[in-house]
């Protein structure tokens, strides 16, 4: 069976929209009481126009009431009485950490339903969403018949993640926030010199070129190395330059060397 992965491909192109029964939720028929396919809006949201577009025919194509919009457009539900009041947003996105915030915000103004559809690894950057208000992260390879059994229960405010998993999630995201912290505490500590060698360790630069760009001795460039580690609390270059990398690649807008 198709599934969302197959349409989050190159941008240039919309693959056609599988074709499912609407009752079929992976075999599965809605329980009683449950909100029917051909009675969920849905809206789709992503940064690659195509493949919002392209998740929401397959949608449709299953009986859904979908629409794509522009990730800026992902706004508040229309007013009450519209049949978008009560939808449910999808957000497809990579889920990286510097745009962490910027998913949230999409997804709190869609409304108090929202999830989202990535194909980032299970873990903290998923702790994130949900703690950001996502009522559930979904793997970019679920077929199209299963995300519509995840959008029923989160249309009925039922949890598609059970409450193990998603305090696992959770605590992730806290655990790699503090790191965070403590690694940009550190950071914070280096003098304007030591960002300056950090920053061209994060080059590739030698000691010897170090040295001749700074016009300093190589013995000085060395100690600056060592106050860099000592500070950073790492035991080589290399685990410092991995560290101000994590740093950069957290920060939506980096004020780190390099």
């Amino acid at each position: 069976m198709s599934g969302v992965s197959t349409v989050m491909m190159d941008e240039r192109r919309a693959p056609p929209a599988p074709r499912i029964a609407p009752a079929a939720l992976d075999g599965r028929a809605p329980r009683p009481g449950r909100i029917q396919v051909d009675s969920l809006t849905v809206s789709v949201a992503s940064e690659a126009r195509l493949v919002a577009e392209s998740v929401a025919a397959a949608l449709a194509g299953a009986g859904v009431q979908a629409r794509s919009v522009l990730w800026q457009e992902h706004v508040a539900p229309d007013p009450v009485g519209d049949r978008w009041n009560d939808q449910v947003a999808v957000l497809i996105s990579d889920l990286a950490l510097p745009r962490l915030d910027d998913v949230c915000a999409h997804g709190r103004a869609a409304g108090s339903r929202w999830l989202v559809i990535t194909d980032a690894p299970r873990g903290a950057v998923w702790g994130a969403a949900l703690d950001g208000g996502a009522r559930a992260v979904v793997e970019a390879t679920v077929s199209i018949n299963a995300l519509i059994a995840i959008l029923v229960d989160v249309r009925a405010d039922l949890s598609p993640i059970g409450e193990v998993e998603r305090r696992s999630l959770l605590r992730q995201w806290w655990e790699a926030r503090q790191q965070q912290e403590r690694l940009r505490e550190r950071m914070s500590t280096l003098t304007p010199r030591e960002n300056e060698v950090l920053g061209l360790l994060y080059q590739g630069k030698t000691v010897r070129l170090i040295a001749a760009r700074l016009e300093v001795s190589e013995s000085t460039v060395r100690s600056q190395v060592k106050s860099v580690l000592r500070k950073l609390a790492v035991p080589s270059q290399i685990a410092a330059v991995a560290t101000l990398d994590e740093l950069r690649a957290t920060a939506p807008h980096p004020r780190l060397p390099g």
